[in-house]
């Protein structure tokens, strides 16, 4: 009989542990799944804020560098625009600088020039004069009492002339005018040892600042002054003239400049005649 009320005891004990389990285990299921849900939504909102950080992160990122960039372009176009304006700020000043150094050396190089040209001439002008081959020659355009005996007359348009070794006489107030050749006039015989040159072909020659050409039948004829031509000496009896800030030397309707040659003397150029 207790055997019996002992199982019997059991067998209630199962079955109100059953009914317990039946009554608790939805709850605690729901409980569970609930707190499953929980998490899984915790896991998936902790996920999102760790994917959208780096999305957020990249795309500062990737702006930060878009903006570093652009500042570093812009860095470099205003440096190199600072640099070629300085450039050429300094290009400029440069070439103002050259351009002003140019030109006063340019000006003290001629300055220079034409104090050693003019004390070169002075100083070969003097040598001239003294090697001067016609330093004892009348002075052109002086007077004389009378002409050498053995002078040729030679009649030339109205006028009488009486020619003796290159110098040409002419009648002037009861005396004798040391006069210039007139132009077209013929000669036989040259002057002693005249300077002969060439001057575009032509064969010149010049003696006491007259010059001669050659002609038919043996005459020499006197001619003009070739433009460009040089000789060594000036017969005295010129004028000293200045024309634009130049001294020129004047004889017989011509124009002379003095220029020193590669040998340091000074010889005299036809500018115009």
């Amino acid at each position: 009989m207790k055997n019996q009320k002992s199982k019997f005891k059991a067998i209630l004990g199962m079955l109100f542990a059953s009914l317990c389990l039946t009554i608790f285990m939805p709850s605690e299921t729901f409980a569970q799944s609930k707190r499953a849900k929980i998490k899984r939504s915790t896991r998936s909102s902790k996920s999102f804020a760790r994917s959208s950080r780096p999305n957020n992160t990249r795309a500062n990122s990737s702006r930060n560098r878009i903006t570093r960039n652009n500042q570093s372009r812009i860095g470099r176009n205003n440096s190199a625009a600072a640099r070629s304006n300085n450039s050429s700020r300094v290009r400029r000043k440069g070439t103002t600088a050259t351009r002003r150094n140019n030109a006063t050396t340019r000006r003290n190089n001629r300055n220079v020039t034409t104090r050693r040209n003019t004390g070169n001439i002075a100083r070969n002008r003097a040598r001239v004069n003294r090697g001067n081959r016609f330093r004892n020659f009348p002075r052109r355009g002086s007077t004389v009492r009378s002409f050498p005996r053995r002078s040729t007359s030679i009649r030339f348009g109205l006028n009488n002339y009486w020619y003796n070794r290159g110098i040409f006489y002419r009648p002037f107030n009861g005396r004798y005018i040391i006069a210039r050749a007139p132009i077209g006039i013929r000669i036989r015989v040259l002057p002693p040892n005249p300077f002969r040159f060439v001057h575009f072909g032509h064969n010149y020659y010049y003696y006491y600042g007259t010059y001669y050409r050659t002609r038919a039948n043996g005459y020499y004829e006197v001619v003009n002054a070739p433009v460009g031509a040089i000789i060594e000496y000036l017969p005295d009896g010129y004028e000293t003239v200045v024309l634009d800030g130049r001294e020129y030397y004047y004889l017989d309707g011509t124009y002379y400049k003095a220029i020193v040659d590669y040998n340091g003397n000074a010889v005299y150029e036809v500018v115009r005649v």
